[in-house]
């Protein structure tokens, strides 16, 4: 997933990993100079440690003038108790420092 998403410079596809156990992330495509990467969780809480951070970018081989921005999508029902361990894995970071954490909150359809 990472390296077809890294060399896949027409901006049209989005990848995701067949392999349930592993990824950081569940799918990930280019965007405007850098990479968007989407995480859906329905746990209340999610592994976002800076190292796994870190590798995701290092396998994008992430430019300074690129960035990765990294998208929770969590139920509505959860979105107030949802938190990342650690909370804020970007924080004394500085080589991450083009890398940014979002939370959506997903509504189910009823």
């Amino acid at each position: 997933m990472i390296e077809a998403v890294r060399t896949d410079l027409t901006q049209s596809n989005m990848y995701y990993s067949k392999d349930e156990s592993g990824p950081f992330i569940d799918m990930i495509f280019r965007f405007n100079g850098g990479f968007v990467a989407i995480q859906s969780t329905s746990a209340i809480t999610y592994s976002a440690k800076s190292d796994h951070i870190r590798e995701l970018k290092d396998g994008l081989d992430l430019a300074n003038t690129e960035t990765l921005r990294i998208f929770y999508g969590v139920p509505a029902s959860r979105f107030q108790q949802f938190e990342t361990k650690p909370i804020n894995p970007l924080l004394d970071q500085p080589d991450l420092n083009n890398v940014f954490i979002y939370f959506v909150d997903a509504l189910a359809d009823e």
